[in-house]
């Protein structure tokens, strides 16, 4: 079987989208031919990364992976109608590359935005193979909780757009249960929907000391961390973590730990230097190939959401990176699936969005020892259901079955 996949994000940039295509890519080329189509790295600050060009179109193999790159208009992750502008064209020139390739009999078109997906359509339409829509994120609504747009006539058509993907997709795969059951209540038959799940990578996410070098280098020694790892964006609420630094600012012995980017951070730095949170340290992002060893800092981490629907519809990547490390979660978000994951699993404690009571007592209680282990032991009992490995077999064997039902 040859597969395309269409995805505007991947290695070396380390955002949970990337992470995914590649891990997939890595599996699924053992055995079929796998190309990947994708920018230059240039997430999340908007610029090439050291050693790429930004040019009309590339050719690399990237860890046994073939990876084709095409012309790219990188811009920061912050500003609506400038990542929308880089979507679109990036949309139009994977297609364009993409259309001087031999043949394949499956192309996915990975969200978060669904521009790409768009490209995997027209791409499967001309070349008449089987077109896949891998939902990682539910567009429009998502950037319209949080803000980044308002209701009108342009959130109509992007209405549009979606529905006409998932009925025109031979396959949808989703990353969460919720996700599948929205997309059936928009009319799509049951049968088309597969879930996928993110899940870690358990080769590379299990226990580990903590990295001695990244401790002496950060002043972390001593310290109970309380990390979040990942993109620092208008969804994630980060404001609420920084409410329970500055009440513990007294507290010598604990430390919040930041480490991504993201359209928020800047505004996150200057507020903890503004009100002296001497206990918050901001970290730039970090390559793939290092990121276990900023997971092994951590004593718990944070996960959050802003108080809004579409995230209770969530099962971050992070989260399963988490629970593969034996990192005990609080996670703070709506109600729904990803809470009840945690629940079901003892990976943690869940706090509504919002309720600094019950964060702040959850932290302390997390700071027991005992109560600590017990989530970690249960983090780590769970994480075989999580396997990154498993997962990508299982999408594998679906889009096997699509083909050769219909061939």
């Amino acid at each position: 079987m040859r597969i395309f996949l269409f995805t505007h994000n991947f290695p070396p940039e380390s955002n949970a989208c990337s992470v995914r295509a590649f891990e997939h890519a890595k599996i699924w080329s053992t055995e079929d031919d796998v190309i990947v189509f994708t920018a230059f790295p240039n997430f999340p600050e908007g610029v090439i990364y050291q050693g790429y060009k930004n040019r009309l179109i590339s050719n690399e193999m990237y860890k046994n992976v073939h990876v084709v790159r095409t012309l790219s208009f990188p811009v920061k992750n912050s500003g609506l109608i400038l990542r929308t502008c880089s979507f679109v064209f990036q949309a139009m020139s994977t297609l364009t590359g993409a259309l001087f390739q031999r043949k394949a009999d499956v192309v996915i078109g990975s969200s978060p935005q669904f521009f790409i997906a768009i490209a995997a359509f027209l791409y499967a339409r001309i070349k008449k193979s089987y077109f896949v829509f891998e939902v990682r994120d539910l567009w429009p609504q998502a950037i319209v909780e949080v803000g980044a747009l308002k209701k009108g006539i342009l959130v109509k058509q992007l209405e549009k757009i979606e529905r006409f993907l998932y009925r025109r997709a031979d396959k949808i795969v989703v990353v969460s249960n919720s996700f599948k059951q929205k997309i059936i209540e928009k009319g799509i038959p049951e049968e088309k929907i597969n879930v996928i799940f993110n899940g870690a990578n358990l080769d590379k996410f299990k226990p580990m000391t903590k990295a001695e070098t990244l401790m002496k280098q950060h002043r972390l020694n001593g310290k109970f961390i309380v990390g979040y790892i990942g993109t620092m964006g208008m969804a994630h609420n980060l404001n609420s973590i920084l409410d329970i630094a500055s009440l513990l600012i007294e507290d010598k012995n604990i430390c919040f730990l930041f480490v991504g980017e993201g359209a928020e951070k800047q505004s996150l730095i200057e507020r903890a230097e503004r009100e002296g949170l001497d206990n918050v340290v901001f970290l730039s992002k970090v390559n793939y190939e290092q990121i276990e060893q900023y997971w092994s800092l951590l004593d718990i981490t944070i996960i959050s959401w802003k108080d809004e629907k579409v995230f209770s519809l969530m099962l971050p990547a992070k989260m399963f990176e988490s629970i593969a490390m034996g990192k005990p979660i609080i996670l703070s978000a709506p109600t729904g699936e990803a809470a009840s994951l945690m629940n079901d699993n003892g990976l943690g404690i869940h706090v509504l969005p919002g309720d600094s009571r019950s964060l702040l007592y959850s932290i302390r209680k997390m700071r027991e020892g005992s109560v600590r282990e017990v989530y970690a032991n249960q983090c780590l009992k769970g994480a075989i259901r999580f396997s990154r490995q498993n997962l990508a077999l299982e999408m594998q064997d679906a889009l096997k079955s699509m083909v050769t039902k219909h061939d």
